[in-house]
Formats: structure tokens, C-alpha cells, sequence
């Protein structure tokens, strides 16, 4: 029997995700949620709500023992669980404790991208975690986000187009425009969407700017005029 107040490592803390996720799951649903991801990951059957609600206390029981290694550890191990509920308790971990995460974890959070890479755990990566890194500290991952905006992998150019959408006044208006006009002609749905989906939030905060923007790059496909100019600019 464990001592109440043992140490949780990263395994143990691994374990207990995996029996509060297991437990709180209902299997007729796993399939559905699959086949809503095009059967590309397996499901234990957990939805949104129940993930938050069973992690919760074992975020709690972590709380003292967690550091950035702890967390690059925690959250590799998780996402090489097959089902897809485990990828997203390690970003909700990593989002939970955000603040302990430093410049030297981008290597880490990029491998996250990469690996089992669809929109839903690319995209909150994007929006909450290298967000908030970048946010933190821009002198030195600005010029990452410019390298990552040309990059080969789309998603990894997906991450960087939607890094700063939650910004709003504090966003780096000339970066935006310049990784929307970069990969303006790109063929891919999903760079094309992203970048709609960017400028069409940054409207909230200077329509004008993105109005001019789309006016004087013709060259933007009609997916993302489309969604830049949702909002009725």
C-alpha cells in the first residue's frame, strides 16, 4: 500500500490517469468518437466534460511534485497510449501548468505536433500552449514561430498561422499577415482554414487591418477570404 504522501512520478501519475479515464468511461461511446475523428484513433469512450472531471483530482495529487520535466515526461507518455483521451489529458496537463513550462520545452511541445497530428490536439497546442509560450517569451521564440511558419510539416505552418489567436491587442499584427501572405497559396485544407480562421479572429481587434490585408493579397485562396471576412468586414 502507498504511503498518502508519496512522491507521484510521472508513471505513477500516468497509471492514475489512465484507471480514473478507464473508470469513468462508457464504452458504447468509444466508437462514435472515433468514427467523428474518421476512425483515425481509438477511443476509450470519455467525452469533454468527463475528461476535465476525472483529471481533476489527479492534477491535484500531482500538484507538488510537478516540474517542466515532469510535465515533457507525463505528456510523452500519454500521447504513446493508443486511445485519443490520453493525448488530450496530456495537453490539458501541460495547459494546467502551463506556467512551469520554459523556452527549452518548444522542442518537446513540437514533437507533441507532430505525433498522432490531427486539428483537435494540433489546435489547442497552437492556441494554449506555444500561445502561451511565445506570449511569454517572444525576444526568443518569435524567430522559432517565423521558422516554424515555412516549415515542411503543414501542421507544424498550422501551429504558427494560430498561435496567436487568442491575443488580440497584444498580437503581432506583421507576423500574422506575413505567415497568412507566405502561405496564402498553399493547396492544403487545413493551412487554407487556418489562415482564414486567423485573420477572421484578429478582426475582432482591427478590422480595418485585415480588411486591407485580404484586399491586397488576391492571391489568398477563396476558403480563407471566405472565413477572414465572416464577421462582415
Amino acid at each position: 500500500m502507498r504511503e498518502e504522501n508519496a512522491a507521484v512520478t510521472p508513471k505513477e501519475f500516468v497509471r492514475q490517469v489512465d484507471v480514473a479515464y478507464r473508470a469513468a468511461a462508457d464504452a458504447t461511446l468509444a466508437e462514435p468518437m472515433s468514427k467523428y475523428m474518421r476512425s483515425l484513433f481509438p477511443f476509450v469512450g470519455l467525452q469533454k466534460p468527463k475528461q476535465s472531471a476525472a483529471l481533476k483530482p489527479v492534477l491535484v495529487a500531482a500538484k507538488p511534485f510537478v516540474d517542466e520535466q515532469f510535465l515533457i515526461a507525463a505528456s510523452k507518455a500519454l500521447y504513446q497510449k493508443q486511445e485519443r483521451e490520453f493525448h488530450y489529458a496530456a495537453l490539458l496537463t501541460l495547459i494546467h501548468f502551463e506556467k512551469k513550462l520554459s523556452v527549452a520545452s518548444l522542442g518537446h511541445v513540437r514533437w507533441l505536433v507532430e505525433t498522432h497530428s490531427w486539428w483537435d490536439t494540433v489546435d489547442t497546442l497552437a492556441t494554449h500552449v506555444v500561445g502561451g509560450l511565445v506570449l511569454r517569451y517572444p525576444k526568443k521564440l518569435q524567430p522559432e514561430m517565423d521558422e516554424w511558419s515555412a516549415d515542411a510539416n503543414f501542421w507544424i505552418r498550422r501551429c504558427a498561422i494560430l498561435h496567436q489567436l487568442s491575443y488580440k491587442t497584444k498580437t503581432d499584427a506583421e507576423r500574422l499577415f506575413a505567415y497568412c501572405a507566405a502561405n496564402a497559396r498553399d493547396e492544403e485544407f487545413f493551412i487554407r482554414k487556418a489562415i482564414g480562421w486567423a485573420l477572421r479572429q484578429y478582426s475582432r481587434t482591427d478590422a480595418r487591418a485585415v480588411a486591407q490585408f485580404v484586399h491586397e493579397h488576391p492571391e489568398l485562396s477563396a476558403l480563407s477570404r471566405r472565413e477572414a471576412m465572416k464577421l462582415g468586414l
